[in-house]
């Protein structure tokens, strides 16, 4: 195997590949003889510790691991969004790589807001709350906030807020809808900072 148990690579396994299904993850098919895969390595290694917390970056013994997928050569990467799979072709480098991912999570969070640009300045929410949920909001508070944010390997969007402050009040609803549609990927939360 190209990546070990101490790698920051997720090695994965025909019982495990499953997990791409949810979220977000970019996934290298390789076999271990292949020169290219092993040039490859190092990169993705040094990717995957850049990207610890945020993606999901894993790879798969292609020769062993009998996953439905289409290969046409090693290394075969694929960027996986909730198991709908696009072929990734970019640079062969841990910064290209990180490139990638970093510029597929702003699509995605784009797409969420409302579609691209937001060109109008802003979207609203009219009458519907279409499935946000408030309680998706983590409160932190001093007892707990190093516990969970530094004590946590995930990455973590946090908002500090006064009760009093009318722009926290509007804020209240997007980082509602922000939390619900980041919910398992990022984790968003509040910070009662009076």
């Amino acid at each position: 195997a190209l990546y070990d148990r101490f790698s920051a690579v997720r090695s994965l396994t025909t019982a495990d590949f499953k997990e791409t299904k949810k979220g977000i993850w970019l996934v290298e098919f390789y076999a271990p003889w292949c020169g290219h895969c092993k040039n490859l390595a190092p990169e993705y290694e040094k990717a995957a510790k850049a990207l610890k917390g945020i993606a999901n970056i894993a790879a798969v013994d292609a020769t062993k691991e009998q996953v439905d997928v289409q290969i046409q050569g090693y290394p075969t990467l694929k960027f996986y969004i909730d198991g709908k799979s696009s072929d990734y072709d970019g640079p062969r480098t841990a910064d290209g790589i990180v490139d990638f991912v970093l510029r597929k999570y702003r699509n995605i969070a784009n797409e969420r807001l409302g579609g691209g640009s937001n060109a109008g300045g802003g979207h609203s929410h009219g009458g519907d709350s279409g499935g946000i949920d408030e309680k998706d909001v983590i409160i932190l508070t001093d007892s707990n906030f190093e516990d969970n944010v530094y004590g946590d390997q995930s990455a973590w969007f946090v908002e500090f807020y006064a009760p009093w402050c009318g722009h926290c009040k509007s804020l209240a609803p997007e980082w509602a809808e922000l939390a619900t549609n980041l919910k398992g990927e990022v984790k968003v939360a509040k910070v009662d900072a009076t």
